[in-house]
C-alpha cells in the first residue's frame, strides 16, 4: 500500500501539468517549424500517391477511398516519433496493396522525448531508486504521449489543406468521397478532410 502511494506520488510530481508547461514552447517551436512540417507531410503525401497511382495503373488498386496517418502505440514504446501514412481503396483494411510513407512531426515529440528524460532521470535518483519500475515509466509514457498526440492532430488539421497541393495527390484517382483520417493505427480516427463536402471532424471506427 505504501508503495503504490508512492508511486503514484511520483506520477503526480513529475508528470502533472506537463502539457500546458509545454504549450508555450509548443507554440513558438511549432510558428518557426511549420513550413518544414507541412513539406514533410506534403511529401509523405506524395510518396503514398505514387505508390498507389502506381498500382492503379497496373490494375492492382481501386480508387483511393482513405488517407491514413497513424499514431502507433508501439513506435512509442520504441521511442520512435513518427506518424504512419497508409493509403486505401475501397476495401479498407481489406486493401492488401500496401501504399505507406512516415510523416515526422519531431518539433512536436521533442518536447515530448525531454519530458520523458526528465522522468527516468527522477525515477533513479533519491528517494524513488530502485522503487519506480520499467513498466511504470512504460505507463506514464503511454498515459502522457496521448497530449502530444492530440496536439499533432491540431497540427494537422491547419496544414492538411496546402499539403495535398501537391501533383501526386492531384493525379492520383479518388473516389468522390475520398477521405484523410489521423487516430490511432486501425482504429478510430478524425476526418480533416474529405473531397465533396461531408461532416469535417466525423470520426470513423476501425475493423
Amino acid at each position: 500500500m505504501i508503495h503504490q502511494k508512492l508511486i503514484q506520488e511520483f506520477i503526480q510530481k513529475h508528470t502533472k501539468n506537463w502539457f500546458e508547461e509545454d504549450l508555450p514552447q509548443l507554440k513558438e517551436k511549432i510558428s518557426l517549424g511549420l513550413p518544414k512540417m507541412l513539406t514533410d507531410l506534403a511529401d509523405s503525401i506524395s510518396q503514398v500517391c505514387q505508390q498507389a497511382s502506381q498500382l492503379q495503373a497496373e490494375g492492382h488498386k481501386g480508387p483511393a477511398a482513405y488517407l491514413c496517418i497513424s499514431y502507433l502505440y508501439t513506435n512509442i514504446l520504441e521511442n520512435i516519433w513518427e506518424y504512419r501514412l497508409d493509403l486505401y481503396d475501397e476495401g479498407l483494411y481489406f486493401d492488401r496493396k500496401e501504399c505507406t510513407a512516415v510523416w515526422k512531426p519531431e518539433l512536436i515529440w521533442d518536447c515530448f522525448a525531454k519530458r520523458l528524460a526528465e522522468v527516468h532521470a527522477a525515477a533513479h535518483t533519491g528517494f524513488y531508486r530502485n522503487k519506480i519500475r520499467p513498466f511504470h515509466l512504460t505507463e506514464i509514457k503511454i498515459g502522457m504521449a496521448e497530449q502530444y498526440h492530440m496536439a499533432t492532430i491540431m497540427l494537422a488539421q491547419q496544414i492538411i489543406e496546402y499539403a495535398i497541393q501537391t501533383p501526386a495527390y492531384q493525379k492520383l484517382t479518388k473516389t468522390p468521397d475520398f477521405q484523410i483520417i489521423i487516430g490511432e493505427y486501425q482504429d478510430q480516427g478524425l476526418v480533416i478532410h474529405q473531397e465533396q463536402g461531408g461532416d469535417f471532424g466525423n470520426r470513423i471506427g476501425g475493423e
